[in-house]
């Protein structure tokens, strides 16, 4: 028996616009042979290579999509040279086109744009095609590309669809998804009609790749009369003018969403429902109330929420809850309004947010949660809460080694220095054992010595790193690894300071013992100079390393320095004597004259 065929309904097309740009270029069929050898031959066996292109595409995992630029490898197959003739070819007739882009003494390319709007008897569609092919010259076949964009509604369900299908490579990869607001926010919101226009392939010889002015407005001139048409079968406005293009989509997409559901919404409810739809199941339970859904599934209650969420500037949930969660219920409203509108922490979705030591939160006494309120009125940084759960962190492990700290500071630079604080305690918490570098006093007193810049008037200070605290103090201000020195036992670490509280600098110099071992490499030396981020020194820094490098070769006699060890578990204390410690570093040449550009970094 035959199968019976299904009915597939026909839809009728309301609107298309239609675009095609045909290019050429023509090459000629010899190349010239002055300055090769007629014992040769020109070589025009293919081969490949890669070259690096850079496009610009969004990055949507913040709360407003940010434009970046992505670097990848593209395959290029060249057949040859070839000599191009005078015409700069272009736009040429779809005839004479077809005439020319069989000669393979030609490159060849095609770009296509086609929107379409069409509907049948309870579905409204709307397509934006985009399709090119392009051979290079020398090359036989043609390579495609095509680019298609569905928008449907479906009156009967009360549902759109969202379709991406990319063809490239010979490979379609096609996706459809049903009510997903996410891809409003990544697909739809970023649609331009200058970007539809945009050529997919082009010749860097030929026209500029922007669009054609005139096919600008008529592209324009069409989404108008579509708004008309969207409005008679929708029923909801779609300002593509005063909106845009891909916003007024995206904007529409949730008025008539919201409209055919008869979902009652915040005032401000576009990023709201981007963000966090729940879903009409979820919606039907609190009476299609997307305000008290939304706010029910991140745990917020209350009349308070809801006052937020009414109000014109969105509020970033998942930092509300995080909030919450520091501080309780009762004095999370006390955080100012100033704070909530600029906090960008977390990702604002309706997916948690795994928030570490959440248990700990609770330990936090009433004054301390009243001193982070106070701190929060002074703060503009959108990532602040990361700073304060990382503050609650190092609470929480200092208290495991035994040390009680709580948090005083009421405004952010107190805040800052006693973060800073409580982080060298940690750090010397989490060592098992102190080091000390015990230094003969005359080698001190000539090393510390202060050393002048250009000015006799500006004194820079000179210090000797001695303690696993001095250490690690230096690597913080300098955003460098100097605290990984401190067990190396053959490096002196030397710091030049200019102490200026505005404008606080200075230099990280390491300097050797020398390896007698070794003949060439037996003199002490200095191997290293680094600035803030390993930068190296410039102007006036470079001329303190020259003088702190002639000042060391000065010392007569240079002796290792004890090392004094105390085992915080055993309470033992151990004096080594550095210079029987096999702990050499890599040998590196002697510097006669200071070459930073072979420096090794901290």
């Amino acid at each position: 028996m035959a199968k019976k065929q299904k009915n597939i309904e026909k839809w009728e097309t309301l609107l298309k616009f239609k675009r095609e740009y045909f290019d050429i270029t023509e090459f000629k069929n010899h190349n010239p042979i002055n300055g090769i050898s007629t014992k040769g031959n020109m070589v025009t066996t293919p081969y490949v290579k890669f070259k690096e292109t850079k496009q610009r595409s969004f990055d949507y995992t913040r709360n407003a999509p940010v434009e970046k630029e992505i670097t990848y490898k593209e395959k290029i197959v060249e057949l040859g040279s070839f000599t191009q003739k005078n015409n700069k070819g272009g736009k040429i007739e779809e005839k004479e086109w077809l005439k020319k882009s069989v000669n393979v003494f030609n490159s060849a390319a095609v770009n296509r744009v086609t929107v379409v709007l069409e509907r049948n008897s309870n579905k409204i569609k709307l397509s934006i095609f985009k399709f090119a092919k392009s051979r290079n010259v020398g090359h036989r076949y043609f390579a495609k590309y095509s680019d298609d964009l569905h928008i449907t509604f479906n009156t009967t369900t009360k549902n759109f669809f969202i379709t991406k299908s990319v063809f490239q490579h010979r490979k379609r990869r096609t996706n459809t998804t049903k009510n997903d607001f996410n891809k409003i926010l990544r697909v739809i919101n970023t649609i331009r009609c200058k970007d539809i226009l945009l050529k997919q392939v082009w010749f860097d010889d030929l026209e500029n790749r922007n669009p054609n002015k005139q096919d600008l407005k008529d592209l324009k001139k069409f989404f108008r009369k579509m708004e008309m048409w969207l409005y008679f079968y929708l029923g909801v406005n779609f300002n593509l003018d005063n909106e845009g293009l891909g916003v007024g989509l995206g904007r529409g997409i949730l008025r008539w969403f919201v409209k055919v559901w008869k979902i009652k919404t915040p005032n401000h409810y576009y990023p709201y429902l981007l963000c966090h739809y729940p879903g009409i199941r979820k919606l039907k339970k609190h009476k299609m109330n997307l305000g008290r859904t939304i706010l029910d599934n991140k745990g917020l209650h209350g009349k308070y929420y809801i006052k937020l969420i009414n109000e014109p500037l969105p509020y970033n949930l998942n930092d509300l809850k995080m909030l919450e969660n520091i501080l309780g219920p009762r004095y999370a409203k006390m955080v100012p309004k100033t704070f909530l509108r600029v906090t960008k922490n977390y990702d604002d979705s309706k997916y948690e947010v795994d928030m570490e030591f959440k248990p700990d939160y609770t330990k936090l006494l009433n004054y301390e949660k009243l001193n982070l309120i106070k701190i929060l009125s002074d703060v503009t940084d959108p990532h602040f809460l990361s700073y304060i759960d990382d503050h609650i962190n190092t609470q929480h492990k200092l208290k495991g080694y035994g040390v009680n700290v709580k948090i005083k500071s009421k405004t952010r630079k107190q805040f800052d220095g006693e973060h800073k604080e409580w982080s060298d305690l940690l750090h010397l918490c989490e060592r098992n054992k102190e080091t000390t570098y015990l230094y003969d006093p005359t080698f001190i007193e000539k090393m510390q010595k202060p050393l002048y810049g250009s000015t006799k008037n500006k004194k820079y200070e000179v210090k000797v790193l001695k303690t696993d605290l001095e250490y690690f103090r230096e690597g913080q201000v300098q955003h460098h690894c100097v605290r990984t020195y401190l067990d190396r036992y053959d490096s002196i670490i030397v710091s030049i300071r200019n102490n200026d509280t505005r404008n606080p600098e200075r230099v990280t110099v390491e300097f050797n013992y020398g390896n007698k071992s070794i003949k060439d490499y037996r003199a002490p030396r200095m191997v290293q100079a680094q600035m803030k981020y390993n930068h190296t020194p410039t102007g006036d820094w470079r001329e303190l390393v020259k003088k702190l490098n002639e000042r060391f070769k000065t010392i007569e006699k240079l002796e290792k320095p004890k090392i004094e060890v105390y085992n915080k578990i055993s309470g033992q204390k151990n004096i080594l004597d550095s210079s029987t410690i096999k702990n050499p570093p890599n040998p590196l040449p002697e510097y006669n004259q200071i070459n930073y550009e072979d420096d090794l970094p901290f």
